[in-house]
């Protein structure tokens, strides 16, 4: 637990007011609750993803838990994501339960992970550094996509067969299906060609996803970088491109991880 003289940038993130403390913030040190927050799914954060870690106290099983501190991050690196949640020990009552939380949540405020176990601090022989906060993923709906009007979404089916990551690229068309630690799939020329591999775990450098394959049959690689994506076709917009190498051959496009209900 680290002591700082003064409130500084932390007052962009903490509450002015902490609840549970009538009397407010007394003048004098802060402490901070260290640790980081992951999830075990291999995929990277989308683009714009916002991480929220609170303090709670849960002392009364039956009201809801009271907000003591908060702290805001927008990551700039994948998970595990640091962070440093400063609280005033003011606001700290004696015989009270405390508990810190976090959620994941994207651009457009769905929430994609969260803590579903509770983890105390501050109380007798309870961790307040090196923290490691483990969140579930949230069942939810794929991103929406325009529909074809030659048949269903492939984007709303891919979801729920469980795929975690579809791409799509032009001329000739072509569709990469992800399914972390399972399998990836790579149809070219306009379905003529289909490849199917396992899904290593992903390399993470720079930003990028990697995905690196050798077997016997094929060497395929594909990269997928969180930034802005415009199909060349159809105009869609995307969170992420795509570059997909297989042997010789190279294929660029756009994609989007979707939210399975596994």
């Amino acid at each position: 637990m680290r002591l700082n003289g003064g409130r500084g940038v932390w007052l962009a993130v903490v509450l002015g007011t902490l609840a549970g403390c009538s009397s407010g913030v007394r003048d004098g040190g802060s402490e901070t609750l260290d640790g980081e927050v992951t999830y075990r799914e291999r995929i990277m954060l989308p683009p714009g993803a916002q991480v929220r870690v609170r303090l709670e106290d849960v002392s009364r099983a039956d009201a809801p838990a009271e907000l003591i501190a908060e702290q805001l991050i927008e990551p700039k690196t994948q998970v595990p994501v640091p962070f440093s949640l400063l609280y005033y020990p003011a606001a700290i009552e004696p015989g009270h339960s405390y508990a810190v939380r976090a959620e994941i949540r994207s651009a457009s405020d769905q929430l994609l992970w969260t803590t579903t176990e509770r983890n105390s601090v501050l109380g007798d022989g309870q961790p307040s550094d090196d923290l490691r906060l483990v969140l579930q993923r949230v069942a939810g709906k794929a991103p929406e996509a325009k529909a074809s009007a030659a048949g269903p979404n492939p984007w709303t089916e891919a979801a729920a067969r469980g795929v975690d990551f579809r791409g799509i690229g032009n001329e000739p068309g072509w569709s990469l299906e992800i399914d972390d630690g399972n399998r990836i799939q790579l149809v070219t020329d306009y379905g003529q060609r289909t490849i199917n591999t396992p899904a290593p775990a992903p390399r993470f450098e720079g930003g990028i996803v990697h995905y690196d394959v050798r077997t016997e049959a094929h060497s395929l690689n594909v990269e997928i970088e969180p930034v802005a994506c415009q199909d060349s076709m159809s105009g869609e917009a995307f969170e992420a491109r795509v570059r997909v190498r297989l042997g010789d051959s190279l294929y660029q496009g756009c994609g989007r991880y979707l939210a399975t209900t596994r």
